[in-house]
């Protein structure tokens, strides 16, 4: 009997967030609401770290991808993406990862990170308060254009209007590792 891996992955960067194994295939399309209910919590991508971290991903904005488990196992979901072209798995470089300043500045919040392919990417954030302040929680986004495969490029995400506070963040971009964050306005 063949099993079937269920991926739940972000529509804007094909990151996977979650997986599940089922028995048999699903008749049909499978909504990430089916899987992950109106919003996703969002933790532990690398090493778990001394203080765990939760973003809550509408699942609006994510999509669910049926595949054989022999193709992709349920415990190696976290090393794959979904091509989002050909809504195919492939592999993901662990060696490629993000990193996101701690202090926002006047021109926004710093995101640091490697591409793997010349072109336009999609940096995707979602980004919320750590206390209530006024600023609900919010997705950016960012559509830079790669000139240079395997350097260190930085883009500026755009919180200029997000009130004084502590935000825990998830950023996101196509084949990089995920990365949760925390950031301060001043």
């Amino acid at each position: 009997m063949s099993t079937t891996t269920l991926l739940l992955y972000s529509k804007a960067t094909g990151t996977v967030l979650s997986a599940a194994t089922v028995a048999a295939a699903p008749d049909g399309e499978i909504s990430a609401t089916q899987l992950a209910g109106d919003a996703f919590p969002a933790r532990y991508f690398s090493a778990l770290p001394s203080t765990p971290l939760s973003v809550s991903v509408p699942s609006d904005e994510l999509a669910v991808l049926a595949v054989d488990s022999a193709v992709v196992p349920v415990d190696q979901a976290f090393t794959r993406l979904v091509d989002l072209g050909d809504k195919s798995p492939g592999s993901l470089d662990d060696t490629r990862t993000i990193s996101v300043d701690a202090n926002a500045s006047s021109s926004g919040l710093k995101v640091t990170f490697t591409p793997g392919a010349v072109g336009k990417t999609t940096v995707w954030m979602r980004a919320e308060p750590v206390e209530t302040n006024g600023t609900p929680a919010q997705t950016l986004t960012a559509q830079p254009n790669v000139t240079t495969a395997g350097s260190a490029m930085s883009v500026q995400m755009p919180v200029q209007n997000f009130q004084s506070g502590t935000y825990r963040a998830l950023t996101m971009i196509p084949g990089c590792v995920p990365s949760l964050s925390t950031f301060t306005v001043s």
